[in-house]
């Protein structure tokens, strides 16, 4: 799991800066983006170009991580 979070970046170009929040995006899949202060999902992966979206753990430690930067 920590190999993802030190991939997780923010969207180029499109990131308002924080405070990020990490929120569930609904539906039966259980996944979770990382918000800014626009309201817009800014999650995005190095190692997996066009993924936004994850699972809560890992949507939060980002948020926090984000946050303390």
């Amino acid at each position: 799991m920590n190999a993802y979070l030190d991939e997780a970046i923010r969207c180029p170009g499109m990131d308002a800066g924080g405070p990020y929040e990490a929120r569930d995006l609904g539906g039966a899949h259980g996944w979770w983006g990382v918000f800014d202060r626009n309201d817009f999902n800014v999650l995005r992966f190095l190692h997996k170009p066009g993924a936004v979206v994850a699972d809560e753990e890992l949507a939060r430690r980002v948020a926090t991580k984000w946050n303390a930067e």
